[in-house]
């Protein structure tokens, strides 16, 4: 092989460098056929069944619908059920994090949407007292006293 070009040992490619990695018995390996042994060893995915999920999913997260291999390159990973290992789908890494601190429940989840769909939002008081104490208390502003004159509250004022 050429300087930094290496054969997969898997499929065959010449592929540069950065692209080889060497496999647990020392063979080099391209980064897709190890990426494509990863998911056929923890999931039972085979490469065309991943390939089709892709195709299908129009290479977007199946739940925030994010480019896989846009402009940014997002990890993509394999949603499968913990109880009966089914493959559910593939979504991005930020997703699947996102199921998984809801413990992957269905019943969580929609306690989240029911949260996010309510209308008793708190308005936050920007300019209320209880701010400008603060807003002078942590930034040192000044402040007109009641004859008028700009002084510094310090924080040994603020109690």
């Amino acid at each position: 092989m050429t300087k930094n070009k290496n054969k997969c040992s898997v499929c065959g490619e010449i592929k540069s460098g950065r692209s080889i990695v060497k496999s647990s018995k020392g063979a080099s390996v391209c980064k897709q056929c190890k990426s494509h042994a990863n998911r056929w060893t923890r999931y039972g995915l085979t490469p065309w069944v991943y390939e089709k999920l892709l195709t299908e999913q129009k290479n977007k997260c199946a739940i925030c619908e994010i480019k896989f291999f846009g402009k940014k390159n997002i990890k993509v990973a394999v949603d499968h059920c913990h109880d009966t290992k089914m493959i559910r789908g593939l979504i991005c890494i930020d997703c699947n994090t996102g199921l998984g601190q809801f413990g992957d429940s269905k019943e969580v989840v929609e306690n989240a949407w029911r949260y996010l769909d309510r209308d008793n939002f708190i308005k936050p008081d920007w300019q209320g007292e209880v701010y400008t104490l603060l807003r002078f208390y942590f930034r040192g502003d000044k402040i007109e006293n009641k004859e008028g004159k700009e002084e510094r509250l310090s924080t040994s004022e603020m109690g």
